[in-house]
């Protein structure tokens, strides 16, 4: 079951909160480009009632902030919530703790998961514009640990799929996504086409984002999933 709260490692701009998508419309925005995301819905403290939790216990909770960019720092998420009154009290005890932190830039809303399975490796996947070089693609090990380990590999977009999985082999992770110990081996064609169709879209919308984030994406023999994501905008929203 998902565990890790990990910080942002990538230089993600946070000097104006207009420019941050909240967790959950950027994974929507993932969404839509075909990366799947945990199953999810977005509630307010205020109008919560059980018949809208259609979702299988545990779940994760989540603050919904466009300013609150390291949630674990600011008790803004709660994980392996096994029951439904369990979970009211987590929000109860986050509303008050938060209304009375962030003040008037305080907002009732919460992004309610379910926890996904243990992956085989958890991946950093980081996408940064610079105004010398453009758009460079971050491929790393992702989770908690992600800091401490120091994997990872820059390439510089546009990219192909075939340079994805040369830089995922690059990688110290990669001796984990081929079989190490009897775990099953990993479909990097898969991997690299899910890495690959971000980009692609990062490329085209250059006018409107600006960075992303995903640490951790859970990958999978034959899937992945982007349990945490960060993207920035050029534009407010």
């Amino acid at each position: 079951i998902q565990t890790t709260t990990p910080k942002n490692l990538v230089n993600v701009p946070r000097t104006t909160s207009s420019h941050f998508l909240t967790e959950a419309d950027s994974k929507d925005l993932l969404r839509k480009i075909g990366v799947k995301v945990p199953k999810g819905i977005t509630v307010s403290k205020k109008y919560i009632t059980n018949n809208e939790i259609q979702l299988i216990y545990p779940v994760a909770l989540k603050f919904l902030s466009k300013t609150i960019i390291h949630k674990s720092e600011s008790e803004a998420v709660k994980i392996n919530i096994e029951t439904y009154t369990e979970l009211k009290a987590k929000i109860n005890a986050m509303y008050v703790h938060l209304k009375d932190s962030l003040k008037y830039e305080f907002l009732d809303s919460f992004l309610i998961e379910q926890m996904q399975e243990v992956p085989i490796v958890e991946m950093l996947i980081g996408i940064k514009s610079d105004q010398q070089f453009g758009y460079s693609l971050l491929l790393g090990s992702g989770g908690i640990q992600a800091e401490i380990l120091n994997d990872t590999v820059t390439l510089l977009l546009p990219c192909t799929k075939a340079e994805i999985i040369n830089g995922i082999k690059s990688l110290k992770l990669y001796a984990l996504m081929k079989g190490f110990r009897g775990q099953k081996e990993i479909d990097l064609v898969k991997l690299s086409s899910t890495i690959y169709q971000i980009a692609l879209f990062f490329e085209r919308n250059k006018s409107k984002y600006s960075a992303l984030e995903i640490n951790p994406l859970f990958v999978y023999q034959n899937g992945n999933c982007a349990v945490d994501a960060l993207i920035s905008s050029r534009v407010t929203t």
